[in-house]
Formats: structure tokens, sequence, C-alpha cells
């Protein structure tokens, strides 16, 4: 990467060299400063892009610029009698304090703070005081606020440099520093550590300390020209050491520019050229010195006349160009540039004819061979006596490389490192951009939202490398499917986006979704692992679910929601009722988090009946949920809720709880012992802490183990069979009992009876209501199978969903012992718990619930 800039810096010893040779066109200008009136100077200050506030000597704000509002939302009215400590955050009170009553003393000092815009957001502000004197008398303070929250992340995002430009930074010979707006240092390599003396430690966050006093007007031209998005290139002064010692130096400056074109920061290279300059003293008096550094320069120099033919060529047109200088003499400079870059060339040549000055101009120029070179070319006028244009001197070398490196610094910017594909920051570039000229034309495109189902199932089973290869093989299935017209974009983790262009029918994207589909749901083979994932898909089409980026994906993301609650390797199309469930999602999703507090969940317990005794030895606890706007909530909508966003360790603990308080009761009044049943969810069981929770619990709770039962479904062990069977076997240990929830109503297999710790098994509720219509047959041959397998493994099997005698007679044939349904009993409270039939054992005389 040195090559780049090898021969950068003797452009302006070659420059001067030919200077001298024609001197005798040179003759001094004098210029006149310009003094502004005090109503220009009232005017400036008013215009100020900065917020400038004046401040009575107890810091509040008598008056100020119409710059405050942009700043900080407020209107110079709003803010107006108001402490100034209203703007910044809290802990930044003192420090602004120290600094206000520094610049009444006449000690101003500038200061980096966290302040709050109007409409709450946090802005990061570079804050300087300065005394308000009447006749040497401190009447206040002028405050001078800069909002840098930009700058700041300018800043942060420098420090991510890839790990090519980081060695490049490193090996470097010459001096680099990067400072933001404040002119504060966030960046200096190594070179700079070594010839300037100061180490990075001492100057992050400073002002840089290398511009001597003497040229901090030359500086300060320097930096307006910068904020107005010009280049400062090869400019030679004496910069100052740590140790006070001067050296010669050539500095390239560079404007640090956000995706939207916005200036951030400054990034200069600086050369040490004591040795040259020191050589440029010794050759001053010889012209041929100069001639011979000219015709052994490594950079292309050129003397062209006004009219713009070229009257000189070095050398070095041979090794760069392919022609000879010959071969470029009496030619007109625009030759062999490339066609796209000609206009722009002319344009600027016309500028510097007008307004003599020298100029940078960076374009592509053909070698003779008829490849093209990216070339920067440093074009110096002279002048004549009479101050009129006489020719150009121009130095050009090559830049291909450095092109390159940009582009590939471009590209990191823009791609995703790992899957190679647009990211984030692209996709919503592009988005504005197809809707722009969606809009223009007519047109119709879909939005695609997407991910990879278990995603994190294969991370934490099977390890990040073979999740990272996933995610590879993903982005490959995808745009083997999608046209070729159209990408695909990594958002984030397995969250991926599809911009579908121009497409036509609802039917078109459909085909192009269950393609999608299809592919994903093949088998993957990474390494040694065999395994099956899917994709969700969610879809919003413009113009017709929104016109508007934001609008576009709120509705894609609703979709991509709608298509995982419906199953997995799924797609939705966005429809209005999306909307209202996505709304009424997020009433829950916020309100979920204060139910417990407010007192709005409520158990149920439901009785298991000995159907040969009518006994109830066990009651399943249900969660009820009662919302003060949208009445009692089903389990089916907020439970899944409440694992998405972590609730439901707190709401198993709490159920815990109130099981033991509801036992204690029970027992107090002399009830036989019961079992209570608890619904467990496998996001509890999925880490050792959630277990280690509920063991937990249980023992604050104060109830017996041996009367806990822990039912779960089948869907648990679907991703992560063996890790819940360890929780579970925990829990056994502890004397708690499992039991399998729901069993056949999901993905039943008979590996569970030989892997889980279970105790018992639960028919889901659709056998039994299937034994007495068409289909009774199969659901009673289903239903003895599993009574033969339970007996077999001494397993209690419970029959869910009882609610007609000809089921209840059926089961009684069956030899099956325990049911479970509203034939017996619907869900009961607490309260109604005690309005069941008691009656007393023979045996003991405790009491027991009785059907």
């Amino acid at each position: 990467m040195n090559n780049i800039f090898s021969s950068q810096y003797t452009i302006l010893s070659i420059v001067l060299v030919l200077l001298i040779m024609f001197a005798f066109l040179y003759r001094k200008t004098q210029f006149k400063n310009k003094k502004f009136s005090i109503a220009s100077f009232n005017s400036l200050i008013q215009h100020d892009p900065d917020a400038i506030f004046i401040l009575n000597r107890d810091g509040i704000i008598i008056d100020g610029n119409i710059s405050i509002e942009k700043v900080f939302g407020y209107t110079l009215d709003e803010v107006k009698e108001r402490s100034f400590l209203f703007l910044l955050e809290h802990k930044f009170h003192t420090l602004f304090s120290l600094r206000f009553g520094q610049a009444i003393i006449g000690s101003p000092k500038e200061s980096q703070v966290v302040g709050f815009h109007k409409d709450g957001s946090r802005i990061i502000l570079s804050l300087k005081c300065t005394p308000l004197l009447e006749k040497e008398k401190s009447l206040g303070a002028f405050v001078v606020v800069q909002d840098i929250t930009e700058q700041e992340q300018v800043r942060a995002t420098l420090y991510k440099t890839n790990e090519k430009l980081t060695c490049f930074l490193n090996n470097t010979a010459d001096a680099i520093n990067i400072t933001n707006l404040n002119s504060e240092v966030i960046f200096i390599n190594p070179s700079f550590e070594k010839m300037f003396g100061w180490s990075e430690d001492e100057l992050l966050g400073k002002p840089l300390p290398i511009i001597p006093l003497d040229t901090k007007e030359v500086e300060k031209e320097k930096r307006q020209s910068l904020l107005k998005g010009d280049s400062i290139n090869n400019w030679e002064e004496k910069f100052i050491r740590k140790d006070g010692s001067r050296i010669y130096v050539n500095t390239s400056i560079s404007a640090l520019k956000d995706e939207h074109g916005n200036i951030e920061g400054f990034a200069s290279i600086t050369r040490d050229i004591s040795e040259r300059k020191d050589a440029e003293q010794k050759l001053l008096s010889s012209e041929e010195k100069y001639r011979l550094i000219a015709e052994n320069s490594s950079d292309l120099i050129r003397i062209v006349d006004k009219s713009g033919q070229v009257l000189y060529a070095s050398p070095s047109h041979k090794a760069l160009l392919g022609y000879s200088p010959e071969e470029i003499v009496g030619r007109p400079f625009q030759i062999d540039v490339h066609p796209e870059d000609v206009p722009r060339l002319l344009k600027e040549y016309e500028v510097m004819k007008k307004i003599p000055k020298p100029t940078t101009m960076v374009y592509r120029r053909q070698h003779k061979d008829g490849h093209y070179i990216d070339i920067e070319a440093c074009c110096s006028p002279f002048l004549s006596d009479n101050h009129e244009l006489s020719h150009y001197i121009v130095v050009i070398r090559d830049i291909s490389e450095r092109k390159q490196y940009e582009k590939k610094l471009r590209n990191l910017a823009y791609h995703d490192s790992l899957t190679k594909v647009r990211n984030r920051r692209y996709f919503h570039d592009q988005l504005v951009h197809t809707l722009h000229d969606s809009e223009k034309n007519n047109k119709k495109f879909a939005l695609l939202y997407l991910d990879c189902d278990r995603f994190k199932w294969v991370n934490d089973t099977m390890g990040h490398d073979i999740g990272d290869e996933l995610l590879k093989q993903f982005v490959t299935r995808v745009t083997e499917v999608i046209p070729s017209s159209n990408s695909i974009y990594r958002l984030g983790g397995d969250e991926f986006a599809v911009i579908l262009l121009d497409t036509q029918s609802k039917e078109q994207i459909a085909a192009i979704a269950e393609r999608i589909n299809w592919e994903l749901q093949r088998p993957w083979v990474i390494d040694e692992h065999r395994f099956v994932t899917t994709s969700s898909i969610g879809i919003s089409i413009y113009p017709y679910h929104g016109q508007n980026k934001s609008t576009l994906i709120s509705h894609a993301d609703q979709a991509l929601y709608q298509a995982k609650q419906a199953g997995r390797n799924s797609y939705k199309f966005f429809t209005d009722e999306f909307e209202r469930k996505f709304d009424r999602l997020v009433i829950l999703e916020n309100d979920l988090k204060q139910a417990i507090r407010n007192q709005q969940f409520q158990l149920a317990y439901q009785p298991q009946v000995n159907i040969r005794t009518g006994m109830a030895n066990c009651l399943e606890v249900l969660l009820r949920y009662n919302h003060p706007e949208l009445g009692n909530i089903g389990p089916e909508e907020f439970i899944p809720i409440c694992e998405k966003t972590g609730l439901i360790d707190e709401i198993t603990l709490w159920i815990i709880e109130q099981v033991g308080n509801e036992y204690r009761k029970l027992n107090k009044h002399g009830y036989s012992p019961v079992k209570f049943a608890i619904n467990l969810s496998p996001i509890s069981l999925s880490t050792q802490d959630g277990t280690k929770q509920i063991i937990q619990a249980i023992t604050k709770a104060n109830i017996p183990p041996y009367l806990l039962e822990f039912e779960i479904t089948e869907l648990a062990f679907l991703d992560n069979l063996d890790e819940i069977s360890q929780r579970l076997t925990e829990l056994k240990q502890l004397g708690v009992s499992v039991s399998l929830d729901d069993f056949g109503s999901g993905y039943s297999s008979l590996i569970y009876f030989k892997q889980l710790p279970i105790d018992k098994i639960k028919i889901d509720k659709t056998f039994i209501q299937d034994v007495v219509n068409e289909n009774g047959k199969k659901a009673q041959t289903v239903i003895n199978a599993v009574l033969f397998l339970a007996k077999e493994l001494h397993l209690d099997v419970v029959c869910e969903g009882v609610e007609t005698e000809e089921q209840l007679i059926y089961l009684l044939k069956s030899n099956l012992t325990y049911a479970q349904g509203y034939y017996f009993s619907k869900p009961i409270t607490d309260i109604e718990i005690e309005k069941l039939r008691f009656m007393e054992t023979k045996e003991t005389g405790e009491k027991v619930i009785y059907f």
C-alpha cells in the first residue's frame, strides 16, 4: 500500500523546481483585509450553526440565537428565563457549573457534555463558556454549544477499521492522524508517535498540538476549505514536536464524510520532508539539478500551455502510460482520458483558467495497451508579469492501488463480512432508491423478510462455526431462487431481506416465496452434521402495504411474525388484520410486565379424577389473565408472549408460590393432600439457572415435592431432547413427578417413553372426542396402544377432554383409571375448591375430593 503514496510527497518539490525555472513570471501580490461591520457580526452570530446562549451570573438564559432550536428543538422563547442546566444530563451539572464559574472570572474552557433534545433524545455536545463583560464587569457568560453527536459516532466507527487498513496504518512510514470536527484527536498511528513524540494516550480527545501558533491563520483558512468539502494536498509547513523542535512536513488532509455526504472529521497524512527540504535549499542555485529531478521522477510531469497543449512530458510517461515523451508533447491534455471523465475534466480546466489556483483532479487515463489507470493530477498555474495565465505544471501519479483499497473499504462498509451479501445499511439505502424509482415509474415491488427457523438451536447444539456456515449456505440457496436482478440483504443474526423488483402479481411473489421455502427445507450437510431447518417469510407489497420505508418494513416484519406463529416453513402476506393483531400484541407485551404486580393473573384448577372411585387425586393448575381493557385473554395468546419476552420464568415462580398457599389452606382445613399439576414451559428449562430457580421456589413455597407434578408438552423436546431430559431429571431428584401433556397432538415419538424421566402420559383430548364418531375405531386403537405401552412401562395415563357419559363408559371398558374434562368439572377458582364434594375416608377420616 505504501506504493500508492510513495511518490506523493515529491510533487511539491518538483513544482518548486519548475517555479524557480520560471521565477521571472511571478510578482508579489497583496491583499487587503476586510473588516466586518458590527451588524454583519451580529448577523453572523444569529446565523451561526452553533447554538449560542447568553446567561446571567445565575446561569439563567436571557438571550440566544436561532440555532438553539436546531440543536435542542426548543425555540428561544421556550428556554428564556430557565436555568441552562435543564438542557443537560444531571451528571454533567457539576462540570458545567465549574466551567461557567471559570468563564465568569475570565478563564473560558471547552467541555464535552451530554444533553437532551426536546424530543427526549440524548445529544452529545461541545460546549464553551466565555465571559460577558461590560466595562470589565462580568455580567454573565456566552455559551456556545455545538451538536457533535454524529461526529462522535464517526469517531467510534473509525475505530472499527478492518485488518488490512490497520496493517497499513501501523506499518506506513507516514504519520496519520484523524480528528473530529472539534479538532480533537481520535486516532494516531505509530509513525505519528515516532515523528512527533506524543503517544496516543496523551493526545486522544485533545486538540492536535503540532500546528505552530504563527500558522494558525493559515490553518483556519485550510479548515474552512475542508468544511466546504475540499481536500488539502501537499501542505508543506514546519510542525512542532513534543520536545519543542520543528520539522518540515508535507501534509495532505481530506474530509471524512458519512453515507449522506456530511463531514464527520478529517484525516491527515504527514511525511517528514526535512531531508528533502534541506536538499532543496542546496539545489536552489542549480536549475540543472532541478531538471534532473524532474527527468528522473517516478511521477509524470507535464508542462501544459493555456490552450491545453502539452509542451513538456517527463521520461516517466513511458513506465506509467507506455508512451514516450515525444508521443505526448504537442497533444491536447485530455487525449486518452476516459470518455466519462472528459466533461468533468474540461469543466475543472475552464474554472482554473478563470481563477488560476492549484487544483487537484482525479480521473482515469488510458495506457497505450488500452487499459485504464486511476490517476491524480496536481495542476499548478504559472502567471506572467501582468498576472495573466501563462501555462501549467502538472504532476501526475498512479493511484490505482489506492482506488482499489478505497473500493474495498466501501465494500466492507456496505457488505456483511460473514456471508458477503449486502448489509442492513445498504438495504436501507436501496429500499429508499427502489421506492423513488417505483413511485416515479408507477412500478410495484415486494419486500420479503425471512429468517432461519431453529438457527439458535444449531448454534447452541452444534457450535457457532456450524451456525456461520449455515448462514452462508442459506444465502446461497436463496440467491439461486430469486431472479438475478434482485438481491438478498443480511439485516443481522439470522434475519434477511429480499427486494423483489417489478412484481406483476401476488401469485408471482407467492411462487418465489414457496420456492425459497422449498429450497430451505432441504437437509443441510455441514461437516459431519446433517440436520433440517426451515424458513419463515413475511411479505409486504408496494404500494398496497405502504408507500414509505418504515411502513413497508414494519408490515413485512408483522407478516413474518404471523408466519412464525402459523408454524415453520410458511410465508404470510401482510394484511390489515395482522396490523390489528400486532397492535394488540404490543399492548399485551407492555401490560403483561405489570400483570403480577397489578394482580391481573388468577389460577384455576381442574381435577384429574379416578373414574373407578370418583376421587380426585390431582388438580391441574391453569393460568388465567384478566386484562383491564381487553378482558379475559386465553393462555394460547398470552403464554407465547411471556415466553418470547422472558416473563415466563417470573410467572412460573409466582404460580409455585400460589400453589404453596393453596396447599397450606387445604391442609389447614383437614383435607387429604392432593397433587398439583403445573404446566412448565421449555423456556424455563432451557438453562441451568432456570432449573435452580424452580427448585428454590419449591423450597420457599414449603410444599412437599411429591405433591407437585410438572406437565410439559412434546413440542418442548423437538430442539433439545437431551438437555430438557437432564433438567427434568434434576427436578425428579427433588421428588416431583413429570407428565407428558397433550400426547398425540404433536410430534409423538416412542423415543419419549425411552429417554424421558416421565411418570404419566396425558392423552390429547382429540382422541377421546373421536371415539364416538366415524373415526372412533382409529382413535380407540391409538388409546389402547398407549394404555398397553404405559402399563408395560409402569406409567400412569390420564385421558383429557372427557365431556360426555358415552366417553366415560368407553374409558371404563378400556381399563383406564384417570380422566379429566368438563364431564367432571370445569376449571374452578381456589374459592370454588371448597364447594366441591368432600367425603371422609373410613380408614383415616381424611377429607378427599369426590365426584
